[in-house]
């Protein structure tokens, strides 16, 4: 096995980490003459990625990996404008880097858009549909990873919080517009909430510096709950938005743990 495939296999192992122990994989270290360079590409600011890199580390670690000795990590963050995503996918595919690492569909698509050969591990609820795969039996080309199914979980969200509050009747839905698989989260939403006679309306919140806005927004059309489509934005904004959620005595669903964390 090529020595950059079993760094890809062992990243696709860190990615199902919330399945699998990584601990039992702990004696596969590599020994490389030089390092693998990992690519990182990310919508994100930098400075709200590299607690996630930290995390990574502490992955690698465990996998035997030593920074500096037998990986480093290449990071390259849009700080918030998708549009920048092509270019930087660039640069990390002249800079040579043995695998590129993302965390979305979109920053996926911009990976695989300048590189068919580079192996790329990303997370994606649409792979087929964003045209990173032929399919998920036999994807093909040069991007695997994990398939999350987040379209499909949109819909159980809204259950579970109208289960949470029986009577509610209005939901905001909270979406990144510019990532292309939140805007289907937020359609299928929709879908169920229509079924359920649930009024909806989006709150579009596109970089940090629009959560202001998005709070006044909340605050003046006083829904009865609000649900957070998952984007690492939104990732990064869970603390901000569990405080306005508990000042407002506001219910939301928000698909990661730094929600539920912040109280």
């Amino acid at each position: 096995m090529p020595s950059s495939y079993r760094l890809m296999r062992d990243l696709i192992i860190i990615l199902l980490g919330v399945f699998l122990p990584i601990a039992p994989f702990a004696a596969r270290a590599q020994t490389a003459s030089k390092p693998y360079r990992v690519g990182i590409l990310t919508e994100q600011r930098a400075e709200d990625a590299q607690p996630g890199i930290q995390l990574w580390w502490t992955a690698m670690r465990q996998l035997g990996y030593i920074e500096g000795k037998s990986a480093v990590f290449a990071l390259k963050a849009a700080e918030d404008k998708f549009d920048l995503l092509p270019r930087l996918a660039r640069e990390l595919v002249e800079e040579k880097v043995d695998l590129i690492l993302t965390f979305s569909t979109p920053a996926a698509v911009a990976a695989k858009q300048v590189t068919l050969t580079i192996p790329i591990v990303t997370t994606s609820a649409d792979p087929i549909g964003a045209g990173l795969v032929r399919g998920l039996a036999q994807p093909g080309g040069n991007v695997t990873g994990v398939y999350i199914p987040l379209i499909d979980m949109a819909p159980k969200r809204l259950q579970l919080l109208r289960e949470a509050v029986p009577n509610i009747a209005s939901v905001a839905i909270l979406l990144n517009p510019q990532n292309s698989t939140a805007r289907l989260q937020a359609k299928a939403t929709e879908a169920a909430a229509h079924a359920l006679r649930i009024a909806t309306y989006p709150v579009e919140i596109s970089n940090q510096g629009e959560l202001g806005r998005a709070f006044q927004t909340l605050a003046t059309k006083r829904p009865q709950g609000f649900i957070v489509m998952q984007d690492p934005l939104m990732y990064t904004a869970g603390k901000k938005l569990a405080e306005f959620a508990l000042k407002n005595r506001l219910p939301g669903f928000h698909p990661y743990r730094t929600f539920a964390d912040a109280g």
